[in-house]
């Protein structure tokens, strides 16, 4: 009786977001890590570094009907851990939503630029929107980091051509 319930495609979707969210963590880590790269950080860098990342994700999976209910569900994964981390960094319960709000509609407009700047794989255009989105430590050299995002986010590209967004693995995809 209860074991249909854990064999339902909804169970099933919110596993591989579960996965793919814990993947791109990690993913995300690796950048924020590379001393090379002289990535700030701070909780702007990781909303900008998973903006970046979860657009590709689902910029590049938009075709695909069947990944509608995984991406919704890392959707709102990522709220959740938007709504977490804004908690640990001090921000009350009565202000919480109003925070939340102003960095979803952050990452929607986000989502429009970015969403130009890849239709037509315009890595000028990804290099002037890495510089203005400030997230490096020293703003002098920002094309090493505009670079690696780059070529990440072209590597989930041609990934996504491959397979299907359940079988998304994001490790090793960095230089």
């Amino acid at each position: 009786m209860i074991l249909h319930y854990f064999n339902k495609k909804e169970n099933n979707d919110r596993k591989i977001a579960n996965k793919i969210y814990l993947s791109l963590i990690d993913f995300i880590q690796l950048f924020l890590n590379k001393s090379d790269l002289k990535i700030k950080k701070d909780f702007n860098s990781s909303f900008e570094l998973m903006t970046i990342f979860l657009f590709a994700i689902f910029f590049f999976y938009k075709k695909k009907i069947k990944n509608k209910d995984i991406k919704q569900y890392l959707m709102n994964l990522y709220i959740i851990d938007l709504d977490k981390s804004l908690r640990e960094l001090g921000i009350g319960d009565m202000s919480i939503g109003k925070y939340v709000k102003s960095y979803v509609k952050k990452f929607y407009y986000r989502i429009s630029q970015l969403e130009i700047i890849f239709r037509v794989n315009n890595y000028k255009a990804f290099d002037k929107y890495i510089n203005k989105i400030n997230i490096q430590s020293k703003s002098n050299n920002h094309s090493d980091l505009s670079k690696s995002l780059f070529i990440a986010v072209n590597d989930l590209f041609k990934r996504a051509k491959k397979n299907d967004l359940s079988k998304l693995t994001l490790k090793n995809s960095t230089n």
